[in-house]
């Protein structure tokens, strides 16, 4: 009987719900929604839904049961037979080290006299390295100077660079402040700075080629191939100067002598240009 009054109800429940799908579809859709939401709010309607679309009858809600938790404790374990305590391992101090942790040496107080002057050297130019001018002074060379054979080159890479004629004096030039008189061009500089380097009884080169001329623009590879064919010539060489003559105008143009005194004596200002690897080049030991 119960079985035959549940199997109308849910025919009736797929009925309706046949109904309010059919609406929805027709553009019904306040009127059916809302029946619909009245429909599944009764319990036999939603469990043959259910039914419907999986095949399976919810399970009747059963009271809710009262949850005990348990707290599980570890049986009294036995009491352990007496052992006879381990004799304590001595302890054995360890040994001090003979030798203390080395302190730093301090650069700068180590540095002789005549370095004391190392912060007067200005470094310019794009390079953003950080470094220490004294201690770098200071350092000793790695450079080898004893072989019997040419240890350093001099060279130029543009050895028709002149200089302003003493009164009296004059040359033919070969430009703006440039000659191919090599008695008036920066190639007595380099002949002066060979001749005091071996008076310390260094090995010295002095290649005396004019390498920018005809061609100004191929100087650089002019020079190049000089270095390369010299180093052929003698593996022995461990340092390259190529020696330029410096020019520089104020801001109206006008010429700037780089000129210092020192000890009261007119001297020339040095430039040192030392290329890093900054830009790319390799050159890690710059």
């Amino acid at each position: 009987m119960y079985q035959r009054k549940s199997r109308r109800y849910g025919a009736a429940m797929v009925a309706l719900s046949l109904c309010l799908r059919l609406g929805i579809f027709l553009g019904l859709d306040a009127k059916a929604a809302a029946m619909l939401s009245q429909a599944a709010r009764q319990e036999e309607f939603a469990a043959w839904m259910l039914y419907l679309e999986t095949g399976k009858r919810a399970a009747p809600e059963e009271e809710t049961q009262p949850v005990y938790v348990l707290e599980l404790t570890r049986a009294p374990e036995e009491e352990a037979e007496e052992e006879e305590p381990a004799e304590e391992e001595e302890e054995v101090p360890q040994e001090e080290e003979e030798e203390e942790e080395a302190e730093v040496p301090d650069l700068h107080a180590s540095l002789p006299a005549t370095l004391v002057g190392a912060e007067a050297i200005a470094v310019t130019g794009g390079c953003t390295y950080t470094y220490d001018k004294a201690a770098l002074l200071a350092q000793p060379s790695t450079l080898d100077f004893s072989a019997d054979e040419p240890t350093i080159l001099i060279l130029h890479t543009h050895a028709s660079e002149s200089y302003t004629p003493e009164p009296g004096q004059s040359y033919e030039t070969a430009g703006s402040f440039r000659t191919l008189d090599t008695d008036y061009s920066v190639i007595q500089v380099g002949k002066a700075l060979a001749e005091t380097l071996r008076s310390y009884g260094l090995q010295v080169v002095h290649d005396a080629a004019i390498n920018d001329y005809p061609s100004y623009n191929d100087s650089y590879a002019n020079s190049l191939s000089r270095i390369e064919a010299w180093k052929k010539q003698y593996p022995s060489l461990q340092m390259v100067i190529d020696l330029h003559r410096d020019a520089a105008e104020d801001g109206q143009g006008n010429a700037v002598a780089l000129t210092a005194e020192v000890d009261g004596a007119d001297c020339a200002q040095l430039m040192l240009v030392v290329g890093t690897d900054q830009g790319g080049l390799y050159h890690p030991n710059w």
